[in-house]
């Protein structure tokens, strides 16, 4: 089976050999598009432009505004309601997203809504208008808001789908279509949409008798409906310098067939002086007697010279307890001393000198806008917690946070810290982004670091440049011990005795500014006694010292424990051992004695430790009557016969 390719239908706006369509130099024009398929398939487009001089670009939405009208024509006798044809619109949500937004809601919220009104009003060759409630144009509507103006949408075009309105800001259910370009209404109404099929029904309106432009029949709307969009989109041409282009258009089916149709987008001089459009003006908040100023913008398509204005908002009620003064684009509203509430206010832009606005004459040739500036006291919200660090450590920078209702910049604030330990500082105040509440974060940041331990008592006074108060918030650093690490250490022992002196052990602190008075130390000498050591040191390296007096030799377990008084601890074994070394006699020459006679022999020896003491004493092989002087080793014997040794 043979598919076809979709057929672009004739594109409203383009004439002549070859095929060429014209637009407002520098400024842009929106031109429906639709499609046919045989094979009745979706279909997309896609547009390109030769040359930069124009740029084209396609718009497509999902779905589409469909208006059924009818029209009471007499049959036998009988008045009847004739079908004339559907309208077929897409809207711009891209342009005028508030506007879609409400006239879809009110179209889904209640489908028969628009069901029997009219199109009250056509005057031919320029619009023709309805949605109202009273079938008059003077009726009330149940909806209202403001005006959307976007520079790309423009009455440049033909079909296009637009509020009416009675004044700036008073849009509601009432809306028209325009027969050909009506450049008058630029940035008067707002376009929220563009006839895409159904223009033979417009013209057919259009063409409808009238007595001071109310039809003499009614045009009846049936029904407003939405349906999903298949073949249909819209393509916005816009010119960047006076040069044309050739613009390509293709349309794609859904099995991919496709086809394609040329022509040339040719810039035409504009006589339109297009108004300006007013930026949009978000509403404010400040606090109390403070002062905000707010910068304006505007879009002016010519930039020409604009003139802004801030007033009082004539609807509001409120007694005026604040001043405005605009210079250029800056609008300084002051609040009075004590008064707090919403102030509404009304920014306006014209170009300078205009008498008119396009179609709207002075007074109300401004573009304009409400907006409320809110003036309350600063609530500030603080984020405060335990500031937790080791002695000798700094404290993370962030010492408290906090939130405002009011978002000023992190400059207006400033910030002094007292530590609790006879030091301040002054904080550094940083907006780390928005909180839960839309709000900004702020950080109070400061740097600082504790030299002891223990909980100090740390204030904050926090002040706002803008309302000038100062508040003050509590909290406590506690700060731990630092660790200390201990290292034995053999100590000396004083030769030829069992005395004990010197250190016995090293250690270090995490903190280079602990003080000596709050250390201590225990040493166990093994033997069941303990005595303090002696801390010796400074900036962060210390010596434990130490005196014992052995009782007896041996090999003692020592254990040493070095105590912070914040609670920090250290211990660490080692041995001593607590020896002598025997003494040494003196060479003894072997002598010679007979039986019956005296042998005295000095024997000597010395010790090698000194300051020891010994004393002398015979052995078990000691001849039986010998014997030593232990003090002196003097040594005496009388041998008997045959005795020897």
């Amino acid at each position: 089976m043979l598919m076809a390719a979709p057929v672009i239908n004739p594109i409203q706006g383009i004439t002549g050999t070859p095929a060429a369509i014209s637009l407002p130099r520098l400024k842009t024009r929106i031109i429906p598009l639709s499609a046919s398929d045989a094979d009745d398939d979706s279909v997309t487009f896609q547009a390109t432009s030769e040359t930069a001089d124009v740029t084209a670009t396609v718009v497509r939405q999902s779905t589409n505004l469909t208006l059924s009208v009818s029209r009471t024509e007499m049959v036998g006798g009988v008045p009847t309601l004739v079908p004339v044809g559907d309208m077929v619109f897409q809207l711009l949500p891209g342009y005028a997203p508030k506007t879609v937004e409400a006239i879809s809601s009110l179209v889904n919220r209640d489908p028969s809504f628009y069901n029997g009104l009219t199109f009250h009003r056509v005057v031919p060759n320029f619009v023709i208008q309805g949605g109202d409630i009273a079938g008059t144009g003077a009726g009330v509507s149940e909806i209202t808001f403001d005006d959307e103006f976007n520079p790309q949408a423009l009455f440049s075009g033909d079909g296009q789908l637009a509020m009416a309105n009675s004044g700036k800001d008073t849009n509601g259910t009432q809306f028209f279509i325009t027969l050909g370009a009506q450049r008058a209404l630029d940035f008067n109404h707002t376009i929220f949409g563009q006839l895409v099929r159904g223009f033979d029904v417009l013209t057919d309106l259009n063409n409808d008798p009238t007595t001071n432009s109310v039809p003499n029949k009614r045009l009846v709307i049936t029904s407003a409906s939405f349906s999903e969009n298949q073949r249909d989109a819209v393509l916005v041409l816009k010119s960047n310098s006076g040069g044309s282009s050739r613009v390509t258009l293709t349309a794609t089916d859904s099995n991919g067939e496709t086809s394609t149709r040329d022509f040339r987008a040719v810039p035409a001089d504009d006589s339109t002086n297009d108004p300006p459009i007013l930026g949009d003006v978000p509403n404010q908040v400040t606090t109390t007697a403070t002062p905000i100023t707010i910068t304006l913008g505007s879009t002016d398509l010519e930039n020409d010279a604009v003139t802004y204005q801030v007033v009082t908002d004539p609807k509001s009620s409120a007694t005026v307890r604040w001043s405005v003064s605009v210079t250029g684009n800056k609008a300084t509203i002051t609040p009075d001393a004590g008064f707090q509430g919403v102030i509404r206010l009304l920014a306006k832009v014209k170009q300078t000198n205009a008498s008119s606005r396009g179609s709207t004459p002075a007074p109300n040739d401004f573009d304009s806008q409400v907006f409320t500036i809110t003036v309350k006291d600063q609530q500030i919200t603080p984020q405060l917690g335990d500031l937790v660090s080791v002695a000798g450590t700094p404290l993370s920078p962030v010492v408290a946070s906090f939130t405002a209702d009011v978002p000023y910049t992190a400059d207006i604030y400033a910030a002094s810290i007292d530590w609790g330990d006879g030091s301040t500082s002054v904080g550094t105040i940083s907006s780390r982004g928005p909180s839960g509440a839309g709000g900004p974060i702020y950080d109070i940041l400061a740097t600082k670091t504790f030299f002891r331990f223990g909980n100090y008592p740390v204030k904050i006074a926090l002040t706002d440049a803008k309302s000038k108060l100062t508040r003050t918030f509590s909290l406590q650093a506690k700060i731990s011990d630092a660790p200390l690490n201990a290292v034995f250490v053999t100590p000396n022992i004083l030769p030829g005795t069992a005395s004990v002196q010197g250190r016995v052990a090293s250690f270090t602190s995490a903190n280079p500014g602990q003080r000596l008075s709050d250390l201590s130390a225990t040493i166990e000498w093994g033997d069941g006694t303990s005595s303090s050591g002696v801390v010796e040191g400074g900036n962060g390296t210390y010596t434990v010292r130490g005196a014992k007096d052995y009782a007896s030799l041996g090999t003692y377990p020592v254990r040493v424990r070095v105590l912070g008084a914040g609670g920090a601890t250290s211990e660490v074994s080692g041995s001593i051992s607590v020896s002598n070394r025997a003494p040494i006699f003196n060479e003894i020459l072997t002598p010679t004695v007979g039986t019956g006679q005296a042998l005295q022999l000095t024997i000597q020896a010395v010790e090698k430790d000194p300051g020891q003491k010994f004393a002398y004493s015979l052995g078990s092989g000691a001849p039986a009557g010998a014997a030593i002087d232990p003090v002196s080793g003097v040594f005496t014997w009388t041998p008997s016969t045959g005795a020897g040794f």
